[in-house]
Parts: C-alpha cells; structure tokens; sequence
C-alpha cells in the first residue's frame, strides 16, 4: 500500500480508467498532488504502464456514469489530503490518502470499495448546506471538505429525504447529485422550484451524467452552476463562497 511518505514524483497509473496520479510534493502541511486523465487505460505502477498495448474500446454511457464517480471518489478523497495537511491534520490526511490508494487497487481488480469513516471535525460553521448523494463515500468525502471550509453540512442520499430536510431546516445552498433512487435529481429540482419559500434556492448540481443531460438540467431547472464529476472540491467550495457573497449585497 502506498502511503503518505512516497516519494515525490512517483505516480500511480490506472489504465483501465485512464487517470494518473503523482504525489509531486510533500513539505510540512501542504501536500502536492497531479492527476492526469487521458481516455481508458488498468491501475499499474508507472514504470508498468508504457508495456501495455493501447485500449481502443469506447466505454457505454453507464460505464462511463460509474467511471466518473468511482474517479469522483478518489480526486475527493485527495483534495480532502489537502485540506486536511493545511490544518496540520497529517494523521487524518495520511488515513484519507491510504483509503484513496485502497480504491484505486479496488477500481482494477473489480472489487467493491471500502466505506470511509468520518475523519475530520467540523469547523465553525457560517454557511448552511444540504448535500444530496447516493454514494455514502462520495458524501463523506465531500461533506468533510467542506465543513473543513467553514460549512455546516446536512446529508442525504435521495430527493425525497432532501426535500423533507429542506421543509424542516433551512440551508443557503444544495449540492445535488443527479442519478439518485426514490426521487432523481431532475425530479428533485422540479419539486424545489414548485416551493415558494425554495424556488429561489441556490442548487449546484454534481453528476456523473453526460454533459447534454446536464445542460438541459441547467436550462429547465433554472440552475446556474453544474459540475461533471471527477469534481474538483476547491473550484465548488470557490463557486460557493462567490455566490453567497453576491446573494449577501
């Protein structure tokens, strides 16, 4: 298992997924990490990776859909490595980062990744957000970035048990996955727009659907910002920020 001390410049290929990641720099509490994503490639050491004979097979939308956030999964678990060192938090980060390493190994040999338990505490909140996944790692993960960037976070796993926490406890923004049983995101936001008292609400929405899809989202439902999972945490936690600021004036 590669840990939090690997040397910098070494990389972790995935072939089957396409993703390279190399641990660029380690000093004190900041760790630096690059991810590369060409198209399909399985998960070997670097050195491994140039023996391979090129994959040419174009992966099915589900596949795809499963693709990105299994990926989702992992660039959240890194960016809450990050965090997690700039608040001096290494015993935390180097947990996080072996989780991470656990999955990527998982992703090739086809078996089922491992839950994540809660790590870091949460910070004082300002901000109140409702986080809506089906996928309890990809929420953990998530959630704990942003408590870590000064959010109070509710969870829930589908749009019928979003909606009722949203009618009980009010938030300044949601977070919302697409593909979701019970109640689908698109079904979701339909509902939250009908609401008096929601309609105005801002809704990011997060998936691992097709961009098409997501636009039309977008336009239907009256929401300004969408992000195609692999999700970089910082650019939301940037958007977020930004938005509450210009909802503030």
């Amino acid at each position: 298992m590669l840990i939090l001390s690997r040397k910098p410049n070494q990389k972790i290929v995935l072939p089957n997924l396409g993703v390279a990641i190399e641990i660029v720099r380690v000093a004190g509490r900041t760790v630096s990490v690059g991810i590369e994503a060409p198209d399909s490639v399985k998960v070997l050491r670097g050195e491994l990776a140039a023996h391979l004979p090129p994959q040419v097979e174009t992966p099915s939308v589900p596949e795809r859909h499963r693709l990105r956030n299994d990926l989702n999964r992992v660039s959240l678990a890194l960016e809450l490595v990050r965090k997690q060192l700039e608040l001096g938090r290494s015993t935390e980060a180097e947990q996080t980062l072996q989780r991470a390493i656990e999955w990527l190994e998982q992703l090739d040999s086809g078996m089922q990744t491992p839950s994540i338990n809660k790590s870091a505490q949460p910070g004082r909140a300002v901000k109140q957000a409702l986080l809506v996944e089906d996928d309890a790692n990809e929420r953990e993960l998530l959630a704990g970035y942003l408590r870590l960037s000064g959010y109070e976070v509710r969870q829930a796993s589908n749009g019928a048990d979003a909606l009722q926490l949203l009618h009980q406890h009010p938030v300044d923004l949601v977070v919302m996955d697409m593909q979701m049983p019970r109640m689908n995101g698109l079904e979701t936001l339909q509902e939250i727009r009908k609401a008096p008292h929601l309609k105005d609400l801002e809704v990011v929405v997060v998936s691992g659907a097709e961009q098409r899809e997501l636009q039309a989202v977008s336009q239907e439902c009256g929401v300004k910002q969408v992000y195609q999972k692999p999700l970089n945490p910082a650019d939301l936690v940037r958007y977020l920020n930004d938005s509450l600021k210009s909802t503030a004036v």
